[in-house]
């Protein structure tokens, strides 16, 4: 082959080589403004697949308090971007402080960018939307590409006490947030003086069926689990910012 052909053959690559990095920019390339206007609404409300116990069809997110002609941003809201599966869109994280809950926790809400909208993530349930953790901060395992969503539940009755502490990694699947894997530890105890403690563990690693033990004995696969998953080292730390015009303008490019 000529030195001529050899340099055509050369530029030809690298002309498609350019041509294919635009595609694919703009393939993933996200108009975030979006994010700012819907940040901007009063709420936003969708309707569930099902009734709730106190038969809520709908459910949804204020992101105002209003007085009158006008309207106060919440100081509880909060937001964040983070390209959760790595497909160059960054999605949006809405965080509102649940400080009823005992412990405190943050209710989190995600969504993203299809077809020129924005679109609910949408999750296994509203008790999967629940973090606790000191601060508005999402936890991201960037090793899995997943959210890490540790929950802490404690309820009683007349004659037990239970704690359900539960760890679990989110992974995007299309337009919705599925759960990747989870352990679950059940802690119940009669009230009456002297009782013992029961404890069971649930869980599933990822691709494996679950398992539930029966209360009293710890398994190795837990342990080994928790600390495949779910160790600090492998998580970051995201931070959240209050929902105001000035963040909006700085992070997403319209206030």
């Amino acid at each position: 082959m000529s030195i001529r052909r050899m340099m055509r053959a050369v530029l030809l690559t690298f002309a498609l080589l350019i041509l294919f990095s635009v595609c694919v920019e703009a393939k993933t390339k996200a108009d975030y403004t979006l994010y700012a206007d819907f940040l901007k609404q009063d709420e936003f409300t969708y309707k569930l697949k099902k009734k709730t116990d106190n038969g809520l069809s709908t459910y949804g997110l204020t992101f105002y308090d209003r007085y009158g002609s006008g309207r106060y941003e919440k100081k509880t809201i909060s937001f964040c971007l983070l390209d959760i599966n790595g497909d160059g869109v960054k999605e949006l994280i809405v965080a509102r402080n649940a400080p009823n809950w005992d412990p405190p926790a943050i209710t989190f809400y995600v969504f993203t960018i299809r077809g020129g909208k924005v679109r609910f993530v949408k999750n296994l349930g509203t008790n999967d939307y629940t973090v606790r953790m000191n601060g508005q901060k999402i936890l991201y395992s960037s090793k899995y590409k997943a959210l890490y969503c540790p929950c802490t539940i404690d309820t009683s009755d007349a004659y037990t006490m239970k704690t359900q502490m539960s760890y679990s990694l989110f992974r995007m699947r299309g337009t919705k947030l599925v759960r990747y894997c989870y352990a679950e530890r059940d802690v119940e105890q009669e009230i009456e003086e002297g009782s013992e403690k029961k404890i069971t563990f649930r869980y599933q690693a990822a691709g494996q069926s679950a398992v539930e033990t029966a209360a009293g004995t710890k398994p190795e696969a837990y342990a080994s689990l928790m600390k495949t998953y779910f160790r600090s080292t492998d998580l970051t730390a995201v931070s959240m910012v209050r929902n105001s015009a000035k963040n909006r303008k700085k992070i997403l490019g319209k206030a």
